[in-house]
């Protein structure tokens, strides 16, 4: 008899790229752009159809159910009106009562709200959000809906989940605070459940970013998120913070704060762009988290062969290899392998993890 799945999709998590924001406490009103939806339906596209759902009503979590064609789909909470953390917490408290497992589709903030409500049965995060920090999450939902099939059948681990968080606030201000909640129990497989992005270290190599700006052509260049990237800002004189995407060309810079919605303004066809990346300790993550800002058609432009990475080696340590989760850039694009920059003149070959 296969496990029955409480399933909830976070209709703001997200949502913070659409209004230039590292997250989506803060963005009051706005016209949601489906992301949450569209990274829960790739995880459906992948799950088995035997699975019985109990789920909420409409956005969260019913509409994309019926779109992707399950039918056995029982709603157990209503939102009335637009939804918030609350109605959050109050699916919880419902579906842990009759479900095996909770599997939901946001962000930390949305791990957070869970977190408030208790739940005793296991729980599994869609990646959906802007940060994720949390290790709730699977790496990717493709990924979430294999541990389903191995919980399923008795292959995955039960164990324990940090749900942390980044003060969005203190974000807007530079400054990266990170309050941690607790635990959750949630499952995970070798080599597929990863543990969450260390936090704890300043990574800081002047070798690396001495040998990004003394090589620097006439590209156009997006400078990534984290403090190895802005490292590299600092060594061409630019004060930014580490949360900021920026594009420069010819050592000035041409956007701060760069988002999707800015290249066509800023960036031409005719002049080449790459892109400098640092990937998170622990988990490897190099797109798609904390950098979202960096989308799949800034990649393309830059080619498998444009995008830097940068990293200390100490760094590198801490981490299996390098992963990445970017909507419409295809597993197997950057190869088995990819340079990683170490130092001035010096790189280390880091696989790809798949």
């Amino acid at each position: 008899m296969p496990i029955t799945i409480g399933f909830l999709v976070n209709p703001r998590a997200g949502e913070g790229l659409n209004v230039r924001m590292n997250g989506s406490d803060f963005i009051g009103d706005f016209k949601p752009h489906g992301y949450a939806a569209l990274r829960a339906s790739k995880f459906l596209e992948s799950l088995s159809r035997n699975y019985p759902f109990k789920t909420a009503a409409g956005d969260m979590g019913e509409k994309v159910l019926r779109e992707s064609d399950f039918e056995n789909v029982e709603v157990i909470y209503t939102p009335e009106g637009e939804t918030t953390g609350e109605d959050t917490t109050k699916f919880i408290k419902i579906a842990e009562k009759q479900c095996d497992i909770i599997l939901f589709a946001g962000g930390d903030g949305t791990a957070k709200d869970i977190f408030l409500a208790s739940p005793k049965i296991p729980v599994l995060g869609i990646p959906a959000g802007m940060k994720m920090y949390s290790s709730i999450f699977a790496e990717t939902p493709e990924r979430a809906s294999m541990l389903i099939d191995l919980y399923s059948g008795g292959k995955a681990l039960i164990q324990e989940a940090i749900i942390q968080d980044a003060m969005e606030e203190k974000m807007a201000e530079g400054e990266l605070k990170i309050i941690k909640y607790g635990v959750l129990k949630s499952i995970g497989a070798e080599n597929i459940f990863h543990d969450p992005k260390i936090i704890s270290f300043q990574w800081s190599e002047d070798g690396i970013s001495n040998y990004v700006v003394d090589t620097m052509d006439s590209s156009y260049y997006l400078i990534g998120t984290g403090s190895t990237c802005k490292e590299i800002m600092h060594a061409m004189g630019f004060e930014t913070t580490i949360f900021s995407v920026d594009l420069v060309r010819d050592h000035k810079i041409i956007k701060r704060d760069y988002y999707p919605e800015d290249f066509d303004k800023y960036i031409h066809d005719d002049v080449p762009l790459k892109i400098v990346v640092s990937p998170y300790a622990g988990n490897g993550f190099f797109l798609g988290r904390g950098n979202r800002q960096i989308d799949s058609r800034a990649i393309l432009k830059a080619g498998k062969d444009g995008v830097m990475v940068v990293s200390s080696q100490r760094k590198l340590e801490t981490i299996r290899g390098l992963v990445y989760d970017v909507e419409n850039i295809p597993a197997g694009f950057f190869g088995k392998f990819k340079r990683v920059i170490t130092g001035y003149d010096h790189f280390t070959m880091v696989p790809l993890l798949s």
